[in-house]
């Protein structure tokens, strides 16, 4: 359980950060510069995987996603001056606490009581 909770926690600090879009940058160029090597030399694929002229689909699917999350995060910028609503930020939660008895049923129904007195005055050596 605790391996989940950290992986989730370490998957949503990657996505708020914006690193998702890093790690398919490296997945376009890689498989770019495989591609290009098939035709040219490693030297000629990398410099045409990194000259902009070359794009390919991944790398414009991340170029737009980029440009999304900065579109976005310009509009929540608060300007000075303005107000904020805050809305409800925390209420007291509410309990409601019902007593109920509930019987438990003793395991020793058919054990026999003691009918005698304990003798007076108690023993000594106990």
């Amino acid at each position: 359980m605790r391996s989940e909770v950290k992986f989730a926690s370490v998957l949503a600090l990657v996505l708020s950060l914006g690193l998702h879009w890093g790690v398919l940058q490296t997945i376009a160029w890689t498989g770019m510069i495989v591609k290009y090597s098939h035709a040219t030399s490693l030297a000629e694929a990398v410099n045409q995987t990194f000259d902009g002229q070359h794009a390919c689909q991944l790398c414009k699917i991340v170029k737009q996603g980029r440009a999304g999350e900065k579109q976005d995060g310009q509009k929540q910028q608060v300007k000075p001056g303005s107000q904020l609503d805050a809305g409800i930020i925390w209420q007291a939660p509410v309990f409601e606490f019902i007593q109920t008895a509930i019987r438990i049923p003793s395991p020793h129904t058919t054990a026999v009581g003691r009918l005698d007195d304990p003798p007076l005055p108690p023993p000594r050596a106990a």
